[in-house]
C-alpha cells in the first residue's frame, strides 16, 4: 500500500476518484466468482491495470511534481469523464476483454461509476448499493484539519473501510442475484471434490507385482539412482581461473541452476 496519494492540485476529487476506480476494479476481480454468471470469459485482471488507470486519474486531476501542477491542466475545465470512461474500461481493462458482451458489461460499469457524482461534494455511493455501507468512507466537505493531506492518506482509509464495511460482501454488490453465489459455490465444491478424488490411488487388482504403493516405492528408488552427482562447482572455478572468457560467466551461473535443480529432484525422491 502507498504511503501517501499522488500529490494533485484537485487533492480531494483524486482521493474519491481512486476510491471509485478501487471500487471499479474489486468489482472486475469478484465477479471471476460467480464463473460465467459473472463473465463469460475469465480474465487476468491485475493491479498493473489498477496503476496505469490511477496515473490516468491523476493526470486529470492536476498531477503535480516537487509541488508544480502539470502545464496541461485546467482547473477551469470540468473532467472529460467520456475520455475517462473510453481510456479505463476500453484501452486499459478493456484491452484484455475479447467478448462483446463482457465488453458492454464493463462499459456499463465504467459509466455508472466515473461521473461527475463521484467527485461531487456529496459522499459517493456505489449504484445499487443503497442497503449496503459502500458509501466514500470519509465526509471531506465537513473535514476540519489544518493539513488533509498529512491524514487522509491511503492507510487511514484502509482502517476505515474494514472498520465500517461489512467483512462478508453481498452478491447484490456486484451485480449479482444470491442464487448466483450458491451456484458459484456449488461449482466450486464440485471442483473441491473432484481435486481429492484425483488424489485417491487408482484401485489395482493384487498380485506379483505387488500394490500400486510399492510400483510408487519402486520407481523413486530407480529415480533416485538415475539422478546425477552435482556438479563441483569450485573445482570448476579453478579450472577457469586463468580464462577471461566472459561466456565462463555465463556457464558458473547456469551450473549453480543446475546444482539447485538436482537438490530439488533429490528432495522430492525422499
Amino acid at each position: 500500500m502507498a504511503k501517501a496519494f499522488t500529490p494533485c492540485e484537485n487533492d480531494t476529487g483524486f482521493r474519491k476518484a481512486v476510491y471509485g476506480l478501487c471500487w471499479f476494479h474489486t468489482i472486475l476481480i469478484e465477479r471471476k466468482k460467480f464463473k460465467t454468471l459473472g463473465w463469460n470469459v475469465s480474465y487476468a485482471f491485475n493491479d498493473s491495470d489498477y496503476l496505469v488507470c490511477e496515473d490516468t486519474l491523476a493526470n486529470y486531476m492536476g498531477r503535480q511534481k516537487d509541488g508544480v501542477t502539470a502545464e496541461h491542466y485546467d482547473k477551469t475545465k470540468d473532467v472529460p469523464w467520456a475520455a475517462v470512461q473510453y481510456l479505463i474500461a476500453m484501452a486499459n481493462y478493456g484491452g484484455r476483454v475479447t467478448d462483446d458482451r463482457d465488453r458492454r458489461l464493463i462499459k456499463v460499469y465504467a459509466a455508472e461509476i466515473f461521473e461527475a457524482d463521484l467527485i461531487g461534494i456529496e459522499r459517493w455511493r456505489p449504484v445499487g448499493t443503497d442497503e449496503l455501507n459502500y458509501q466514500y468512507p470519509m465526509d471531506e466537505a465537513n473535514f476540519k484539519g489544518p493539513d488533509p493531506q498529512s491524514i487522509l492518506v491511503p492507510e487511514y482509509f484502509s482502517t476505515m473501510i474494514q472498520d465500517q464495511m461489512e467483512e462478508n460482501d453481498m452478491p447484490q454488490a456486484y451485480g449479482q442475484h444470491t442464487n448466483a453465489e450458491i451456484t458459484s459455490q456449488i461449482m466450486d465444491s464440485m471442483e473441491l471434490l473432484d481435486s481429492i478424488l484425483s488424489l485417491q490411488p487408482a484401485q489395482t487388482s493384487t498380485g506379483n507385482e505387488g500394490s500400486s504403493d510399492s510400483k510408487i516405492l519402486n520407481l523413486i528408488e530407480e529415480l533416485k539412482v538415475k539422478v546425477p552427482v552435482s556438479i563441483d562447482v569450485p573445482a570448476l572455478k579453478f579450472k577457469f581461473r586463468n580464462d577471461d572468457n566472459p561466456l565462463n560467466v555465463v556457464l558458473m551461473q547456469e551450473v549453480q541452476r543446475y546444482n539447485a535443480l538436482l537438490e530439488i529432484l533429490k528432495k522430492s525422491l525422499v
